[in-house]
């Protein structure tokens, strides 16, 4: 891996913290695997510069349910539920 770009575990967490994408690049004279922390503007000149590295696809990271807006439903809400299925027999609500 590029030193000036990778040192340790803490240089990852960094790197996450500023949202860079990481790049996995295949380097076609040693046909090692090695990974860069790169901005998407910087990409297309790296690349070039580095004519000897070949990106690599790979799977994006999962992604974060806070961050999509995907949260627990309140409890409030919940209880509203539960009144509802208690006032109609028969009702096939969900509740916890």
């Amino acid at each position: 891996m590029c030193e000036e770009c990778y040192e340790a575990p803490k240089a990852l967490l960094y790197v996450r913290r500023l949202k860079m994408p990481i790049y996995d690049f295949v380097n076609e004279e040693t046909l090692e695997v090695e990974t860069h922390f790169i901005k998407m503007v910087e990409l297309d000149e790296f690349c070039t510069n580095n004519p000897q590295l070949k990106q690599k696809l790979s799977a994006p990271g999962y992604a974060d349910s806070v961050r999509l807006g995907v949260t627990k439903t309140p409890e409030s809400f919940n209880q509203l539920l539960k009144n509802i299925k208690g006032r109609n027999r028969g009702s096939t609500i969900e509740t916890r």
